[in-house]
């Protein structure tokens, strides 16, 4: 419950900071390692790589292919996602962003929808902080979520915040949190922009 606190509270002051987003970036490529916790399916490993693409000063399109893996002799799946996301302005330095998109697994043919919103603000030259807010549903194959132990736990609402370290224009590193159905997942990548 304070992770959550902590992420809308994160939310309203980036949406209320009067900081040119001409500094948020929507052309970038990243790779990620996020350890996804499960009260009820264990860890998981997961490794992705996610890219984004501006289509003009509004909108994007964002795409991602991910692994999971449990165990040595567990499970793996992949999974593929596509985006059309929609930014704006809503302060100086402070970006609104809406993303709709639908995800799809390898394993069992599962898929379904996912919707986003977040913040994205840059807080100095070499920091910016990124919330989110999505919920994702998948149990559309007819088999249902439990007959596939990876994807049952991506299923419902999560809050997440980001910060990016920027070393320069092009190159940084990010840390983040997930919060979902109280467990959090922490990921760390890297992000090419450009």
């Amino acid at each position: 419950m304070k992770l959550k606190t902590l992420i809308l509270a994160s939310c309203l002051v980036t949406s209320l900071t009067a900081l040119a987003n001409d500094e948020i970036d929507y052309t970038w490529l990243e790779i990620n390692y996020t350890n996804i916790e499960s009260d009820t399916y264990g860890n998981f490993d997961s490794v992705s790589l996610e890219g984004s693409y501006a289509i003009n000063d509004d909108f994007y399109l964002e795409a991602d292919l991910s692994q999971k893996n449990k165990g040595i002799n567990s499970f793996t799946e992949n999974s593929h996602r596509f985006s059309l996301g929609f930014n704006k302005s809503i302060a100086d330095k402070t970006d609104f962003y809406a993303e709709l998109g639908y995800k799809w697994y390898d394993l069992h043919n599962n898929g379904g929808v996912l919707a986003t919103i977040g913040t994205r603000t840059i807080l100095s030259d070499k920091f910016e902080l990124i919330t989110v807010l999505d919920y994702q549903d998948f149990n559309v194959s007819g088999r249902g979520d439990f007959s596939n132990r990876l994807n049952a736990a991506d299923e419902g609402f999560s809050l997440g915040v980001t910060a990016l370290y920027k070393f320069n224009k092009n190159s940084s590193l990010h840390f983040g949190v997930k919060e979902e159905t109280s467990n959090v997942s922490p990921t760390i990548g890297y992000r090419y922009s450009w």
